[in-house]
C-alpha cells in the first residue's frame, strides 16, 4: 500500500497535477498532497473494482481518530437519500453561515497570494469526512486547476467542493468520530 501511494504521488508529479514537487521543500503542503492522492488513487485505481458498486463510499479519516464503523454503517440508509453531498464525520468549518476566514499569521497562515478571499467556502474539519465514490470522480479533475493550500480539510471539502459545484457538507449526527485518547480500549469496547 506504501508503494502503491508513493507511486500514485509521483504520478501526480509527473502528471502535472500537482506542481512543484520537490522532495525537500519544506513548505509542500503534504497533508493536500496525501489527499490528492487518495482522490486519484479511488477514481483511477480502484474503478475497475468489483467492490466500487457495493462499497461506495470513500472515508478519509486522520491516524489519531477512532471511527465507529457500526454506526457509520446504520446511517448509510439516510446517507444515500441525500445526493452529491460530502458527510462531515466531526464537525462543520463555519461560521455564521459562512466558511471560516483565513489565519493570516501563525501555524496556520494562508497568505493572500495563496487564497485572495476574505472567507474559505463552508468545509469539513480535517479530522475526518466521508465522500461517495461517484463524488471523488466529480471532484478529481478540479485538483489540476485549483492551486492547492497547506490546509488539505479546506481545500479538498471546501474549495474543491465549491469548484466542483457541490452543495456545502452536511455533518453527520450523531458523530462517528473521536479523537484518541489515550482510552482506546474503552472507546473499543462501546463498539462491541
Amino acid at each position: 500500500m506504501v508503494w502503491c501511494l508513493l507511486a500514485n504521488f509521483l504520478e501526480l508529479c509527473r502528471g502535472g497535477w500537482y506542481h512543484n514537487c520537490v522532495f525537500w521543500y519544506p513548505e509542500q503542503p503534504w497533508l493536500t498532497v496525501k489527499t490528492i492522492a487518495s482522490f486519484n488513487f479511488i477514481d483511477k485505481l480502484c474503478k475497475h473494482s468489483n467492490a466500487s458498486e457495493s462499497q461506495p463510499w470513500m472515508v478519509h479519516i486522520d491516524d489519531d481518530m477512532y471511527f465507529n464503523t457500526a454506526s457509520f454503517i446504520s446511517q448509510l440508509q439516510t446517507l444515500e437519500k441525500v445526493k452529491d453531498r460530502i458527510y462531515c464525520l466531526d464537525k462543520v468549518l463555519q461560521s455564521k453561515g459562512l466558511g471560516t476566514k483565513p489565519h493570516r499569521g501563525g501555524k496556520y497562515k494562508i497568505t493572500h497570494e495563496e487564497y485572495a478571499k476574505d472567507r474559505f467556502p463552508i468545509a469539513c474539519s480535517g479530522t475526518a469526512f466521508a465522500v461517495r465514490r461517484d463524488l471523488v470522480k466529480k471532484m478529481n479533475p478540479f485538483f489540476k486547476s485549483c492551486p492547492a493550500i497547506r490546509l488539505e480539510d479546506i481545500y479538498t471539502t471546501g474549495i474543491i467542493r465549491e469548484a466542483t459545484g457541490l452543495p456545502n457538507p452536511i455533518a453527520l449526527r450523531p458523530k462517528v468520530v473521536e479523537h484518541f485518547k489515550g482510552d482506546e480500549e474503552k472507546m473499543l469496547r462501546q463498539q462491541n
